[in-house]
């Protein structure tokens, strides 16, 4: 629902015609969006999210300010990300015609009243109420405070990209029942879903299953929390993404804007080359350029048995073609700090997988990428350490690709 107040009608002729042509159009909307808390206990807190939108007819931009509606204990936060993928409405903020943002509201039960509390944000122009917009009602049931508990959660979990869904086991392992268990994602992962609605309520020693798909590749991440509304020390879990059943490490390379993935097993130890070959084209010196050092050491004659040609003969998948895996560059495996002078973040790296606990990788794995002529870069994901070897000796091998 929505009103109009015309403060000087002289002063906005303009703005009277537009009215005019704008009959039976909302020029200011305030929709509430699925997902908001509707039920909360004193010791929690609650969020709802409206869309704002100005439609594209009224004339110029506005600005705007929430000026009424909200309940004692409900309160504005005006950062970050909500509605879907909408940018937060700050205190003051400005929308040009068919401008949009997410008015973000965080509900703090200790601070409401007992019993039903109505939320019905007013948003106007400021500093003269020319345009107002009020939002759908929203009631809010508020309960005394219940026993805290804690809680378990699987140590990782892996979402596949448009796929079946990921999941998380939580366990109640505290002495009393707990309320809406979920996982707290990063703000980043628009593309990510979760369904919670399996763990409203869990019994005392008993478990649910948080659910999670995605549209969109993300970077594995640690420390996500899980809470709930009675936890006592939510616990902390690592997500990560796969694509047709590998697991992405980086989401994009320097040969490619694919995601990357790494191989699901090792091939044979192997040699790295000869130790004294000449690497054609410009040699496999790339610290980050794992498909190109591949390729140009498959090109090299007389190298095989070689770590980088297993690479790209491989067929892994079974629907990979020849020269579509490739041996990592000593930086896609590792990141900065651990020797081979890298300058990108292990976040984007093959590492971060094995830290976070989802690839088991020991013992020292060949990089594509040269040391010299008689050595080459090796990874040491045990020890966070990166050195060089002779191509000669027989080391472990860990396939990458680029992936749709």
């Amino acid at each position: 629902m929505f009103k109009i107040i015309i403060r000087n009608i002289a002063f906005l002729g303009l703005l009277s015609v537009s009215l005019s042509s704008m009959a039976g159009v909302n020029p200011l909307t305030v929709s509430l969006q699925a997902g908001a808390s509707t039920s909360i206990s004193q010791g929690s807190t609650g969020t709802a999210d409206y869309l704002v939108a100005l439609n594209p007819q009224v004339p110029g931009s506005l600005t705007l300010a929430l000026t009424g509606g909200l309940p004692s204990g409900v309160t504005q936060v005006t950062t970050g990300i909500g509605c879907g993928a909408v940018t937060a409405c700050t205190s003051t903020f400005n929308l040009t015609p068919g401008g949009q943002c997410c008015l973000k509201l965080l509900m703090t039960g200790s601070n409401m009243t007992l019993g039903n509390n109505v939320i019905s944000p007013l948003v106007q122009t400021t500093p003269i109420h020319t345009y107002s917009g009020r939002g759908d009602v929203l009631n809010v049931a508020v309960t005394n405070a219940v026993s805290n508990t804690n809680i378990t959660v699987s140590a990782n979990g892996v979402i596949p990209v448009n796929g079946s869904p990921g999941t998380l086991t939580v366990t109640n392992t505290g002495p009393n029942t707990a309320y809406n268990v979920r996982a707290v994602l990063p703000g980043a992962w628009t593309g990510v879903t979760q369904d919670a609605t399996g763990c409203t309520t869990i019994a005392n020693q008993g478990s649910c299953t948080l659910s999670f798909t995605s549209t969109t590749p993300y970077l594995a991440q640690g420390g996500i929390t899980v809470t709930g509304d009675n936890i006592t020390t939510p616990p902390t879990t690592a997500i990560a993404f796969s694509i047709q059943g590998y697991l992405v490490f980086a989401l994009s390379s320097t040969s490619s804007p694919l995601p990357q993935v790494i191989d699901s097993s090792n091939l044979l130890s192997i040699r790295w080359g000869t130790g004294s070959e000449v690497i054609s084209g410009s040699g496999a010196q790339s610290k980050t350029d794992g498909f190109t050092n591949t390729a140009e050491i498959n090109a090299t004659a007389n190298i095989t048995p070689s770590a980088a040609v297993d690479c790209y003969n491989s067929t892994s998948g079974g629907l990979a073609e020849v020269g579509t895996w490739y041996l990592p560059a000593i930086c896609q495996m590792g990141g900065s700090g651990q020797g081979a002078s890298c300058s990108n973040s292990n976040t984007t790296t093959i590492y971060n997988l094995y830290q976070l606990g989802f690839v088991s990788l020991t013992g020292l794995y060949w990089s594509s990428t040269e040391y010299d002529p008689t050595d080459a870069w090796i990874e040491d994901f045990v020890g966070s350490f990166q050195g060089n070897l002779n191509k000669l000796n027989s080391n472990r091998v860990r396939c990458a690709r680029a992936i749709a």
